[in-house]
């Protein structure tokens, strides 16, 4: 069986929000994958993303 990848484009709307998100309550620089583990994996608690949702 073919394994199909999904992918969602955001609205620009979308994008800022999410970039602004994590920017400024996750202290992410970027979701962009930089084929690094050090780069790609964060440690975000759940009550961090909670917090930053609900803000």
């Amino acid at each position: 069986m073919a394994r199909h990848k999904y992918r969602h484009t955001l609205s620009m709307d979308e994008y800022e929000f999410s970039h602004r998100i994590e920017r400024t309550f996750l202290g992410i620089r970027s979701l962009v994958t930089r084929n690094s583990d050090a780069l790609d994996f964060h440690n975000v608690s759940v009550w961090q993303v909670e917090s930053a949702l609900v803000t």
